[in-house]
């Protein structure tokens, strides 16, 4: 008999915890797994199926990892609200968008599997981070929040805007209802990670992105991208901007987005 295996990145960084779509919706009997835990990974059968996501996990560091996976040559595959990593700089703490390189493609998937991804290409189906299920129970119990002053939430591998005199939260260093609570409470997010970004743009936020790597380009949604340098320089001006009225309509599109796909996901699933 066949088992449904989750596997994602189970570790600190608060936007990988998150990640998985077995948080947001019921599925019934499933196994939950670490991509890193090859013990885990030596369980999957060929007749099972396995949903890989969300997070990073197609950046080179996770190769060998979806190799592993990958040879255990499981029934069904597929991949939801997974992205990449495949440049960075973590020593300048800013990669410019030229250096990025192109988005996932459907080249870089089996033919095969079933592809949502985080990274808006015209390739493949866009489906961003299940964690807008969060964020959409976050706001139909809190009400939509206009925030106030600017906060940044910055990446535990790569600090940001030191000296800066702003209230600052490490993703590595906090409970989710914390994240949340410190991105709604906010006007103007500076952030370094990808997660940060997001859950910015779903709360309505003006958000301002310093890319230390390729996972935060190809983003369907307004961010001010700029660089170390310039940082002050985006404050100013982002405070020029027009404030945000109401709720984003960016957690609408992403939830639908995910629905979407869920139904997709089942009609897999359930397919002979």
């Amino acid at each position: 008999m066949s088992r449904l295996w989750f596997i994602h990145r189970i570790d600190r960084n608060i936007g990988d915890y998150l990640s998985g779509p077995y948080r947001y919706w019921e599925w019934g009997a499933h196994v939950i797994a670490d991509i890193c835990s090859e013990d885990a990974i030596n369980r999957i059968e060929r007749c099972d199926h396995v949903i890989v996501g969300g997070g990073g996990l197609m950046m080179p560091w996770f190769d060998l990892y979806r190799s592993r996976l990958l040879e255990r040559k499981p029934s069904k595959v597929i991949w939801w609200g997974v992205g990449e990593r495949r440049h960075e700089n973590r020593i300048k703490g800013y990669l410019p968008l030229e250096e990025a390189g192109p988005p996932l493609g459907r080249d870089d998937f089996s033919p095969s599997h079933l592809v949502g991804i985080r990274t808006f290409t015209d390739s493949l189906q866009f489906v961003p981070c299940a964690s807008c299920k969060l964020i959409e129970s976050f706001v139909a119990s809190h009400g939509w929040r206009r925030g106030h002053g600017i906060s940044i939430f910055e990446h535990n591998d790569v600090r940001l805007g030191p000296g800066l005199p702003y209230k600052r939260l490490i993703n590595r260093k906090c409970k989710p209802s914390a994240a949340i609570e410190f991105i709604a409470k906010t006007d103007i997010l500076v952030t370094n990670s990808y997660h940060g970004m997001y859950w910015g743009s779903l709360l309505g936020k003006r958000v301002i992105c310093v890319p230390f790597s390729s996972a935060h380009y190809h983003y369907p949604w307004p961010v001010a991208y700029t660089s170390p340098s310039n940082l002050k320089a985006t404050i100013e001006k982002t405070r020029l901007t027009e404030m945000p009225s109401k709720t984003s309509r960016y957690l609408q599109l992403a939830v639908a987005a995910n629905e979407a796909f869920r139904r997709r996901v089942m009609a897999f699933l359930s397919a002979k």
